[in-house]
């Protein structure tokens, strides 16, 4: 189960040394990510320009076919308009279903208990520092 060794660290100090072992390939596979999505990025707006330049919507190379694709999104220019909107209208479809855990913890501390209708979970994690 264990990807750097083949055995299971018998320690909690080995544990910790596997997950930290872990987290720094993690970390640069992270970086070499970062680097590509980087270059994608720079790659896909040049070749958006270029269909624009052509007026095309689609082109091939010897590899791939690309189209471009359009899709509308949303921007809030005025979260006050939008919640009056969505509160009259009973649109609250229109918003995404999660809490922001800070001002959750927040309300919560406020009232002394939860907010109606949340429970709380606890999310436990390892911190690790380099030694």
């Amino acid at each position: 189960m264990h990807a750097v060794t083949q055995q299971a660290p018998e320690t909690v100090g080995g544990l910790i040394d596997e997950l930290f072992l872990l987290r720094e390939q993690r970390r640069k596979l992270a970086e070499t990510d970062k680097n590509l999505r980087d270059q994608y990025a720079e790659l896909e707006a040049s070749l958006i320009a270029a269909l624009d330049q052509q007026e095309a919507t689609q082109a091939r190379g010897r590899s791939a076919t690309a189209t471009l694709n359009e899709e509308e999104l949303a921007t809030v220019v005025d979260w006050h308009l939008v919640h009056e909107f969505i509160r009259s209208q009973n649109a609250f479809h229109l918003l995404q279903r999660r809490m922001n855990s800070a001002a959750w913890r927040e309300a919560a501390a406020e009232r002394g208990e939860p907010i109606p209708g949340t429970t709380m979970f606890k999310r436990r994690t390892i911190a690790l520092r380099r030694i």
